[in-house]
């Protein structure tokens, strides 16, 4: 999912880098895969399921914070803590996993844009 956000993406600010990556995975938790990634419990997968989630959301969280670290030098982003405004993201996104589909579906395009300015007002 990450390369799927960056794909065309490196030439933009990190700003807007981490805009077109939240986009990306906002629009994953908005389906139903997405739901269940965030719902269903590390402790109902087999240990290998666990260590390939494991693997996925450190890898997703790493380049959050690259980004982050990154827009902090082009100017684009405020100074923050990377480790912490990444998992803040990160939960804001998650978050969108728990509205209810029909509600989702039926506002789909308002809830894209404000789950991404709750995150402009972090960074």
């Amino acid at each position: 999912m990450v390369e799927h956000g960056l794909v065309g993406a490196k030439n933009l600010s990190a700003r807007d880098q981490l805009f077109t990556v939240a986009g990306a995975y906002r629009d994953v938790m908005m389906q139903a895969t997405g739901r269940c990634l965030v719902r269903v419990s590390n402790l109902e997968l087999t240990p290998a399921g666990r260590a390939k989630m494991s693997g996925l959301k450190g890898k997703i969280d790493a380049e959050i914070q690259k980004i982050l670290a990154s827009g902090m030098s082009d100017g684009t982003i405020r100074e923050c803590d990377v480790r912490v405004t990444a998992s803040a993201i990160g939960g804001v996104l998650n978050a969108v996993s728990f509205w209810k589909s029909s509600e989702t579906n039926a506002r789909r395009p308002e809830l894209r844009e404000k789950f991404l300015a709750v995150i402009a007002t972090m960074i």
